[in-house]
């Protein structure tokens, strides 16, 4: 029997897929009066979000699957206008959106950004650059606490819904396994300030020879080694060499490889990288054998386990 998340409706989490956001984008333009947009591009499958280039307007939507999703877009966007006013390069609001921000249609909430124009992201060099100047600002007020476990029960509960019971006990066992030691560990000691929350190139892109920073689903505030594990994570599982971990710690200027909870923190992250992954399974079943074989290796080191 499927496990339903608990924090959104389960009908409209199930039903939200890319036709399903592009059909609310088309419909709330319609309404809005642009009578001609053109094609869509759907820059990111569908989990909780949808991220879908508007060419013709200039424009990206992020359209959000239910309205359980309004406040955290609404800070998103004043996330994004804070990072402008302090000089962050980073993607910004919409000047002059089609709808007013945080519209909602068929139960999708939608917010508008300014384009990029780029499809390549930054390199690790110019993403360390990046976050070092991000970490040296105070946190703004509005950011809430950094959670490690941010959006886990719900993305596990989702889960659920695709993979097998046997599997998804496995991942339970996990988050409890990690959530005890991570309570019990002293991985928060050490600076703090704004954190990305979800550090990596993909959430970069490179306009004009400047790294900018996009995506600010998970901005918090709290301690930045969270940021720099990310990356290291990444190193961790051979998904990043040698060369380019030493070019982040040159751009960011510090080597967090000393920090006691940093191996904790890169099994977190691993968890984290799972999870994201586990939860489109029911929607999106080719990714149940990667998710099962990630499950299948918990136990082994990090650098061993091959994903």
């Amino acid at each position: 029997m499927p496990h339903q998340p608990q924090d959104s409706p389960a009908e409209e989490i199930a039903t939200f897929t890319s036709a399903t956001a592009l059909d609310a984008l088309a419909k709330v333009l319609k309404a809005s009066g642009v009578a001609e947009t053109g094609a869509f591009h759907l820059l990111q499958p569908p989990t909780d979000n949808a991220v879908v280039h508007v060419p013709a307007l200039g424009i990206i939507a992020r359209i959000a699957a239910t309205t359980a999703h309004a406040d955290r877009l609404g800070r998103e966007l004043r996330t994004g206008e804070w990072l402008h006013r302090n000089g962050i390069d980073a993607a910004r609001p919409a000047t002059d959106p089609p709808t007013p921000q945080l519209t909602v249609v068929d139960g999708r909430v939608l917010s508008w950004w300014e384009h990029l124009d780029s499809t390549s992201p930054t390199d690790y060099a110019g993403l360390g650059r990046l976050l070092a100047r991000l970490h040296a600002l105070p946190a703004p007020a509005f950011l809430p606490p950094l959670d490690p476990w941010s959006r886990i029960p719900h993305l596990i509960a989702l889960a659920g819904q695709g993979l097998p019971d046997a599997d998804f006990a496995r991942l339970q066992r996990e988050y409890a396994r990690l959530g005890e030691a991570l309570a019990a560990s002293s991985w928060a000691d050490g600076p703090t300030g704004p954190v990305h929350g979800d550090a990596h190139l993909g959430n970069t892109l490179d306009v004009g020879g400047r790294a900018h920073l996009i995506d600010f689903e998970d901005m918090a505030a709290g301690p930045v080694l969270w940021d720099v594990a990310t990356i290291f994570n990444t190193h961790q599982l051979g998904w990043l060499g040698d060369a380019d971990w030493q070019a982040f710690i040159n751009g960011y200027g510090t080597d967090p490889t000393d920090h006691p909870g940093i191996e904790l923190l890169g099994e977190v992250l691993a968890l984290r990288r799972t999870v994201w992954l586990a939860a489109r399974t029911g929607r999106e079943p080719r990714f149940l054998d990667t998710v099962r074989r990630r499950i299948d290796t918990f136990h082994l080191p990090l650098a061993q386990r091959g994903w």
